[in-house]
């Protein structure tokens, strides 16, 4: 079995690792080391990222550098963000970096495959106390609760194998996550073609019968018959 100094990485991928590290041109192992060295591992199908963005992630943790980026929110609105990373997290399904954002000035976790561009040395910083001794556990915690504004809790009716980021509670597929929006999430679980019920908040339960008024309402409406 390969070594690895990657927290959590399974045999099969450590394998994958080591092969793509021997076949890699000599100017880019040192990177690819970085990259390896950065970056633990939470269990958990797999967003796409530009390798490219991690390795200049991991070169930033590693040299301690402020990095310049563009940002697309869950919602699509992008922004220019400024942040110190000190670690990459992969989440079986999705890369994500620990950073410190310097234009919110607080903690944030952001998905590797939301970057519009390869992240940009600014200068170096020096390193703060992390949020957290353990980062895999640190954003499981932020990315299914805070600093979203609503922490939503959904029970779907389908195998927790078919749906990701879910837990099987004894009962049923529960969905525990937070959103800015009610509406982003309302959209999503219907798209997703399973039957569910909206355990919490009340005000989630109260988003979804409107939306339903308003749907069905649109549903009936015809458009008058021209002459």
């Amino acid at each position: 079995m390969a070594a690895s100094p990657v927290a959590g990485v399974a045999e099969a991928s450590v394998r994958a690792l080591t092969k793509l590290e021997q076949v890699l041109p000599g100017r880019l192992r040192p990177k690819f080391s970085m990259l390896r060295e950065a970056v633990t591992t939470l269990p958990g199908p797999r967003a796409a990222v530009d390798p490219e963005i991690l390795t200049s992630l991991s070169a930033a943790i590693t040299d301690r550098q402020v990095v310049g980026f563009r940002y697309a929110k869950a919602d699509g609105e992008s922004s220019r963000r400024l942040a110190e990373p000190y670690g990459l997290v992969d989440a079986g399904h999705r890369w994500y970096v620990v950073a410190w954002d310097l234009g919110r000035e607080d903690w944030r976790t952001f998905g590797a495959d939301r970057f519009g561009s390869v992240p940009v040395p600014r200068g170096r910083f020096t390193p703060r106390s992390l949020p957290g001794t353990d980062l895999a556990g640190y954003v499981h915690d932020s990315i299914v609760r805070s600093p979203y504004r609503y922490d939503v809790v959904v029970r779907i009716d389908a195998p927790v194998q078919q749906v990701a980021e879910l837990e099987d509670d004894g009962d049923g597929t529960v969905l525990r996550a937070g959103f800015d929006s009610l509406e982003y999430p309302l959209i999503q679980l219907a798209g997703m073609g399973f039957a569910f019920e909206i355990i919490e908040p009340a005000e989630f339960r109260d988003r979804a019968r409107e939306l339903g008024s308003r749907l069905r309402e649109a549903g009936r409406a015809e458009r008058p018959a021209s002459s």
